[in-house]
C-alpha cells in the first residue's frame, strides 16, 4: 500500500485525545482490508472459487445501480463464475473507514472482462462492507455504479468543504 494511500486512510480513522490506540487498530484494519479488496480481484482473475467462498460471508449481495431493487445473493453470484470471466480488475483510490466490527472500502474498479463472449469493460465505483466474525473478516455486501464526472455543484461543494476544514 503506498504511503499517500496510507496517509489518505488515516483522515477517515478516529483522531484526537484517547483514540491513539483506535488510531492504529484502525489503521491496522484498513490495511488488512485492502489486502482482502486484492485478495478478491485476484481470485475473481483465477477463478479461485474457494477463495471467494471465504471472502463471502453467507449473507453477502450485490447490489447494482441499474437495480438495486434486486439484490444478487452470493449463491446466485458465485454461480455466475463458470460463464463470467475475468481478465483483470485493478483498484485505484481504495479508502477504508472502520467503524468497530465493520469496515466500509470504496474504490474505482477498472474491469475486463467477458460474460458469456461479451465484453464488459469500464470503471466502477465499488462500496464494499465488511464485518468481522470469529476473528475474519468478511464481505457482507456490494454496491456497484458507474462513475461520474464531478458536477458544477458537486466541485463547489468540494470547495465548501476546503474552507470549512481550513477554519478549524
Amino acid at each position: 500500500m503506498t504511503r499517500a494511500l496510507l496517509s489518505f486512510l488515516l483522515v477517515l480513522l478516529p483522531s484526537g485525545r484517547g483514540y491513539g490506540q483506535s488510531r492504529i487498530d484502525s489503521l491496522a484494519v484498513a490495511t488488512e482490508i485492502g489486502r482482502l479488496e486484492q485478495r478478491w480481484a485476484t481470485a475473481l482473475v483465477q477463478q479461485d472459487t474457494t477463495a471467494l467462498q471465504r471472502l463471502l460471508a453467507p449473507e453477502y449481495a450485490l447490489v447494482v445501480s441499474a437495480a438495486p431493487q434486486g439484490p444478487i445473493t452470493r449463491a446466485a453470484w458465485l454461480a455466475t463464475l463458470p460463464e463470467y470471466q475475468t481478465q483483470s480488475l485493478t483498484i485505484t483510490g481504495l479508502t477504508v473507514r472502520v467503524l468497530g466490527d465493520l469496515a466500509l472500502a470504496s474504490f474505482i474498479g477498472d474491469l475486463a472482462a467477458r460474460v458469456r463472449g461479451v465484453e464488459r469493460r469500464g470503471k466502477y465505483f465499488l462500496t464494499d462492507v465488511w464485518r468481522r466474525q470469529n476473528g475474519e473478516w468478511r464481505v457482507i455486501a456490494r454496491y456497484s455504479s458507474r462513475p461520474e464526472e464531478a458536477s458544477r455543484s458537486t466541485r463547489v461543494l468540494e470547495e465548501v468543504v476546503g474552507d470549512s476544514a481550513s477554519k478549524r
